[in-house]
C-alpha cells in the first residue's frame, strides 16, 4: 500500500498543483500480470478526484468510479493466440534470448498497431477537444509516447516489471552488461565467464536492433496519429518520470537517476475475499495441508510435456496432501480425491489459505512477490518459466 501511495502522490505533484487533473493511462499490453500491477493506480487516481481516461484489454467496468473512462480493447487477448500464435512461438524460443526479444518486440508492436487502429482509439486521437494535464503510458515499446506528443503534456512511463535496456537508456540509468543483465537473460548473480561475454554482446546488439526497429514504429505513428510528429529517439527525451515495478533486493546494486522510481513489491496486492464454497472446503478439508500449483497466465497447458504432467501426477499421488492446480484447460483423467484442477483462482486468496503449505509456480514476478508479501514458501520450476 505504501507503494501505491507513493505512487499516486509522484503522479499528482508531477501532473499539475490543482485539485484534479485529466489523465491518460495507457496500460497496452493483453497481460493479466501486467494489468494487475496497473489497475490499482488508475482506480486510485479516478478516487482521488482525477479525471482519468484509460485504454486497456482489461477494464475494470466498475459503475462506481465516475471519474473513470475505460477504452476496452479485449478484443487484443484473442489476437494473440488466434492470430499471433503468441504461447506456441514463446515457448519455441524461452532459451534462446535474441530470438526470443525480436518475437517479443514485434508482437508488442502489432498489438500496438492493433489498439491504434481500434475506432475508439482513433475518436481519441482526432477529437479536437480532447485535453490532458498527463499521459502515463506502459513502456515495453515506446511508440504509446506519442500520445504525450499529441495532447502536449509531460508523460511518465510505467513497466510492470523490470525496464528493458531502452528502457533504462532513455533514463540515463546506466546499464553495466556484467553488473545488471537484461533480466530477459536470466542469469544469476554469479555469472559465468562466457555468460558475461554473452550479456555484453547481447546488449550492444540490443542497442543496434533497436536503432532500425524504432524506425519502424516512427512509421505507426505517422500512420495513425498523422504527419509532423518527431521521431520516437526525440519523443522519449519527454518522459519526465519511470516508474518501474521492481523491488531493488531482487538485483544486484544498481545506480538510478532520481527520475526513476522504484514501486515493486506489492502493487498488485489486494484485500482478502472469500472463496468459491467449492475451493473453500476443498482446502478446509485438507487436514494434512495442501499445495497450490499455478503455472502463470503464459505457459499453454497444450505446450507443456505429457511426461511432466504425468510424473507431476505421479508424484502429487504420493503426497498426504490436496493439491490445488490451476491450468489453462481442464482434464478431468487426472482429477483424484487430492488433486483439483481450475482454470481460474483468487491465487492471493489461495495462499492466505492456513492450510495452504507450499506454492509451486513456474516463477512470474507477480507470483514471487505475492508468495513473499502473503509468507507463503515457494518453489520455482525454472524450466517452464517464459
Amino acid at each position: 500500500m505504501f507503494r501505491l501511495i507513493l505512487c499516486v502522490i509522484s503522479i499528482s505533484v508531477i501532473s499539475a498543483i490543482c485539485d484534479a487533473s485529466k489523465i491518460l493511462f495507457i496500460a497496452s499490453t493483453p497481460s493479466h500480470s501486467h494489468q494487475v500491477v496497473f489497475q490499482p493506480i488508475w482506480k486510485e487516481l479516478s478516487l482521488r478526484g482525477h479525471q482519468v481516461t484509460v485504454i486497456t484489454p482489461s477494464p475494470l467496468k466498475d459503475p462506481q468510479l465516475t471519474n473513470l473512462t475505460e477504452i476496452d480493447v479485449n478484443f487484443t487477448y484473442g489476437l494473440l493466440e488466434q492470430k499471433y500464435k503468441t504461447s506456441e512461438t514463446m515457448n519455441e524460443l524461452k532459451d534462446e534470448p535474441l530470438k526470443f526479444g525480436k518475437f517479443f518486440a514485434q508482437l508488442l508492436s502489432w498489438i500496438n498497431e492493433d489498439e491504434l487502429s481500434d475506432p475508439q482509439v482513433q475518436r481519441l486521437i482526432q477529437d479536437p477537444d480532447a485535453e490532458f494535464d498527463l499521459v502515463i503510458v506502459e513502456f515495453l515499446l515506446p511508440t504509446m509516447i506519442a500520445f504525450g506528443h499529441r495532447f502536449n503534456c509531460p508523460v511518465i512511463a510505467i513497466t510492470s516489471l523490470d525496464a528493458t535496456i531502452l528502457g533504462q537508456d532513455i533514463m540515463g540509468n546506466p546499464t553495466h552488461p556484467v553488473l545488471n543483465p537484461e533480466y530477459s537473460l536470466k542469469f544469476n548473480r554469479n555469472p559465468t565467464y562466457l555468460q558475461k561475454v554473452y550479456s555484453v554482446l547481447y546488449s550492444v546488439l540490443r542497442r543496434i536492433v533497436s536503432i532500425f526497429f524504432l524506425r519502424a514504429e516512427d512509421q505507426i505513428v505517422e500512420k495513425y496519429f498523422g504527419p509532423g510528429y518527431p521521431p520516437i529517439s526525440e519523443l522519449t527525451d519527454n518522459v519526465a518520470m519511470f516508474f518501474m515495478n521492481v523491488n531493488p533486493a531482487f538485483h544486484n546494486v544498481r545506480p538510478t537517476v532520481p527520475a526513476v522510481i522504484h514501486i515493486g513489491g506489492n502493487m498488485n496486492i489486494k484485500p482478502p475475499q472469500k472463496l468459491p464454497e467449492d475451493i473453500q472446503q476443498f482446502l478446509d478439508d485438507a487436514k494434512d495441508g495442501a499445495i497450490y500449483f499455478s503455472m502463470g497466465t503464459n505457459v499453454r497447458t497444450k505446450y507443456i510435456p505429457q511426461y511432466f504432467i504425468e510424473t507431476m501426477l505421479e508424484a502429487f499421488s504420493h503426497l498426504p496432501y490436496r493439491i490445488l492446480w490451476k491450468m489453462d484447460e481442464i482434464m478431468p483423467e487426472y482429477q483424484s480425491n487430492n488433486i483439483r484442477m481450475e482454470t481460474w483462482v483468487s491465487q492471493q486468496d489461495v495462499l492466505r489459505h492456513p492450510n495452504v503449505k507450499a506454492f509451486i509456480t513456474q516463477g512470474g514476478l507477480q507470483s514471487i512477490e505475492e508468495a513473499i508479501n502473503l509468507k507463503e514458501d515457494c518453489n520455482r520450476l525454472r524450466k517452464l518459466s517464459i
